[in-house]
């Protein structure tokens, strides 16, 4: 399976194509910009002019990264209105002053700044920060009327303000697109809490609950933001007086391209441009797992983290738009296949439930509690009121759920008890269940294909004993294993070699993966040779502390790395020079964190026919897997999802255990 490195702007996007080659930064009344041409910033760094999105005709005005090549905007002047010719546009400076877009044809404006302009003599002028001013042409260029900073849509630039100017009310906030090919209004945002603490906040755009916070801004960074102390890029500077409030960013070298924005998702993300990959490189994501946002794959569905895709409907119920679900624009959710049976009150409801176990109950939902003594009767309760969709019986407690289901999320839960959730008793019509005759006629179809199946099994077995019985006969050449050109110490046995070694397969080959390690080794050898050398174990087996599902992930890191490098994740010192005698795990990390070429640290079996930016993804995968805290480790589902290139992934730390047992930085680190 292909790796892919990472899917961000995957909507069609495309900007008119210029009239002609001259460009320039500035807008008058005598100069306007007509629908094919654009304004480029003094460094060129930044584009405005008309771009189009999707495939039906939608043009918008707006401010893009001009030195990338994926057409990227950063700020939209008309989101929420789509222009559908640009043929007869031309966007100009007004009799009043202002910035228009105007339809020469009809004389009609489509959208103005709408600034309380005290000279009409402006100008527009695009600023090598990317942001758009209109100001005096002949007075002081900080006297600016109107700015599109002041506005921002869904991507906060180096150099902008988020916050509140206290004089005028304004409050400059991050608004999501509708969807990845709409920039409309979308469904989340984040602005500066408003109730007056010193941090940011995560909220869909119909609510004043949050469900993330960025933490109190401690004066190098937000509390629960603590990545943002590294400062490898940026300098942030919070500012608090009796004019404003507001959080402000810059670049340690302005030619990098950073673009924080919120996402359609509703996380909030920070990628940088990288021009090897000629892709966008993720560096943070809030909040880090997709299922934290609230209710972000919309009504009657159920969010999982672990699964692909991490939005499915609920039983019994099917999505409702399509077209939108395939833009990511999740909102409108899932729709009832068979309606409830309430059409009678004075019968008894035929609907039924269908248990969902180890679910998350919404902890901000509104729902009732009934007085119930126990959970058939929490049942009878709920199926007499037409607009229970759902309940659930906890610790003696009987809740139930009126109207759409809303933020309900999966759980992975042991085989005994599912102790990460509660079971949700979801109501559907009793069509959605198989009848009881289709249940007799399923029964006697699994009888049958078990009797097929263990008719075949007998006569396999069978088969398999005659093979034996005539291989035994065979007398076998030789007593020593012959070995297989083997790699970098992986060897590759002959079938005969493995079938002697195990004395016809009637023995096992001893195990060396994550929990396998212990099955058929004694104990005491298996923390011998962790503590010897660095395995395939991850750190809590060593400690002692309670191990959990993440102790195969960090085996499934190390395999990984071998599998990348063709060789067995081991040290030894030797006289070739370079990081050939480096523990291959810690190289790793520590060419990632350097950002150097990992072109070496790909098989040389392949001799160079590797796409760099799938062994980039694959080391970085590799590496979160095989961090010192099992709660640093993604999980598998997170892992299939980055190699598949639906999620994103930044840069690793390096792992300290591994490094210290390896003895990076040490005089043994390297090759003489």
């Amino acid at each position: 399976m292909p790796l892919l490195l990472f899917v961000f702007t995957v909507f069609t996007l495309h900007a008119a194509a210029p009239a002609n080659s001259a460009t320039t930064d500035t807008i008058s009344a005598a100069q306007p910009l007509a629908g094919g041409e654009k304004l480029v910033s003094g460094n060129g760094r930044y584009a405005l002019g008309f771009f189009e999105t999707g495939s039906d005709s939608n043009w918008y005005m707006g401010i893009w990264f001009n030195t990338v090549p994926k057409l990227t905007p950063a700020w939209v002047a008309n989101r929420d209105d789509p222009i559908k010719n640009i043929t007869s546009l031309e966007l100009t400076i007004s009799g009043d002053g202002n910035l228009v877009i105007l339809n020469r044809s009809s004389s009609s404006i489509i959208w103005s700044s709408q600034a309380r302009a005290t000279a009409t003599d402006t100008i527009a002028v695009l600023l090598n920060t990317g942001n758009l001013v209109l100001q005096n042409s002949s007075s002081n260029p900080s006297d600016v009327f109107w700015q599109s900073f002041d506005y921002p849509t869904d991507t906060f630039l180096p150099g902008a303000k988020l916050g509140y100017d206290k004089v005028t009310g304004l409050n400059r906030r991050l608004v999501s697109w509708k969807n990845l090919i709409d920039p409309a209004t979308g469904a989340y945002h984040e602005e500066l809490d408003p109730s007056g603490l010193d941090q940011f906040l995560l909220t869909p755009l119909n609510s004043s609950t949050p469900y993330w916070y960025s933490g109190v801004w401690n004066g190098q960074y937000f509390a629960l933001m603590p990545e943002m102390s590294n400062g490898y890029f940026m300098n942030f500077t919070f500012v608090d007086n009796d004019q404003e409030k507001y959080f402000m960013y810059t670049l340690h070298d302005e030619t990098t391209v950073i673009r924080n924005y919120v996402d359609v998702s509703g996380q909030a993300k920070t990628n940088m441009w990288q021009e090897s990959s000629q892709n966008w490189v993720p560096m943070f994501a809030q909040p880090k797992a997709q299922c934290d946002v609230y209710a972000v794959c919309g009504p009657s569905t159920i969010c999982d983290d672990n699964t692909l895709p991490s939005c499915n409907c609920m039983k019994g119920f099917a999505v409702r738009s399509p077209k939108d679900w395939k833009l990511y624009d999740l909102t409108s959710g899932c729709l009832r296949n068979t309606p409830l049976d309430c059409s009678n009150r004075s019968t008894i409801s035929t609907d039924r439930f269908y248990p969902m176990p180890c679910v998350r109950l919404p902890q901000n939902d509104d729902h009732s509690k009934p007085a119930a003594a126990s959970s058939g009767e929490c049942a009878q309760i709920c199926l007499g009121d037409c607009s229970c969709t759902a309940y659930s019986f906890v610790k003696g407690e009987c809740s139930a759920w009126h109207g759409e289901l809303l933020d309900w999320r999966q759980h992975q839960c042991s085989d005994s008890s599912s102790t990460n959730g509660e079971t949700l008793y979801l109501r559907l019509a009793a069509k959605e269940f198989p009848s009881q005759q289709a249940s007799r006629r399923g029964k006697t179809n699994v009888i049958l294909v078990i009797s097929a199946t263990v008719a075949s099994l007998g006569l396999l077995a069978a088969l398999v004993l005659l093979i034996i019985i005539w291989r035994n006969r065979t007398k076998l050449s030789g007593g020593t294993l012959k070995i297989a050109k083997g790699v970098n110490g992986i060897i590759a046995f002959r079938y005969a070699d493995l079938q002697r070694a195990t004395k016809s397969f009637s023995e096992k080959l001893g195990g060396d993966f994550g929990m396998a390690k212990l099955l058929g080794r004694d104990f005491s050898r298996v923390l011998t040779t962790v503590r010897g050398t660095a395995g395939y174990l991850a750190p809590e087996w060593i400690s002692g502390v309670a191990v959990t599902t993440k102790i195969d992930v960090y085996s499934y890191g190390m395999v990984l790395l071998e599998i990348i490098s063709g060789r067995r994740n081991s040290w030894a010192p030797c006289s070739c020079g370079g990081d050939h005698g480096v523990y291959f795990p810690v190289n790793v990390a520590q060419k990632l964190l350097e950002g150097s070429d990992i072109g070496s640290l790909v098989d040389h079996m392949l001799h160079g026919d590797v796409n760099l930016d799938e062994a980039a993804t694959a080391c970085k995968v590799a590496c979160w897997c095989i961090q010192d805290d099992e709660f640093d480790r993604p999980t598998m589902g997170e892992v299939v999802q980055i190699l598949e290139g639906l999620s994103e992934i930044s840069v690793p730390p390096m792992p300290r255990v591994l490094q210290a047992m390896s003895g990076r930085g040490s005089s043994h680190s390297t090759c003489s």
